[in-house]
């Protein structure tokens, strides 16, 4: 007896006679929940969204947390940014100018890090990151004038 194997990336076609037999057959939709909405207008959206490479400096024991459970410790990263930004309400869209090269500072992006660090995601408030970023970076510069 001659044994075949399938590839399931290459699916054999069927014959005319297989095709009018499953056409004939009735499809039981009875145990698919309905689909509101919801579902169709995210439907439309490109999932997942392209992603975009850079550099980031993280500091040392966060990068070793993220390292300790093994391998994918970026896709993780990528997780928990996009927990802290699902979690924020919806910004008002406005139109933005030419992004800055090095718009963020790095205390910016420390301060949200180390809130996601110790669980505090959800009441993770950009705006008041950004002010405290500000006032740091600011009084860094005058120590350095002083």
């Amino acid at each position: 007896m001659k044994r075949y194997r399938l590839d399931p990336k290459k699916p054999r076609q069927l014959t005319p006679a297989e095709a009018r037999r499953l056409d004939a057959i009735p499809i039981d939709y009875s145990d698919i929940p309905p689909l509101g909405n919801d579902f169709f207008a995210k439907a439309a959206e490109a999932w997942p969204p392209a992603k975009q490479q850079l550099t980031i400096r993280l500091d040392a024991d966060v990068l070793d947390w993220l390292r300790a459970n093994g391998r994918g410790y970026q896709t993780r990263i990528n997780r928990i940014l996009r927990a802290a930004m699902e979690s924020q309400p919806p910004r008002r869209s406005r139109p933005t100018a030419a992004p800055k090269k090095n718009a963020r500072s790095r205390r910016e992006i420390d301060v949200g890090l180390e809130d996601i660090r110790k669980g505090r995601v959800a009441a993770l408030d950009m705006k008041q990151i950004k002010a405290e970023a500000r006032k740091e970076l600011v009084s860094r510069k005058l120590k350095r004038v002083g």
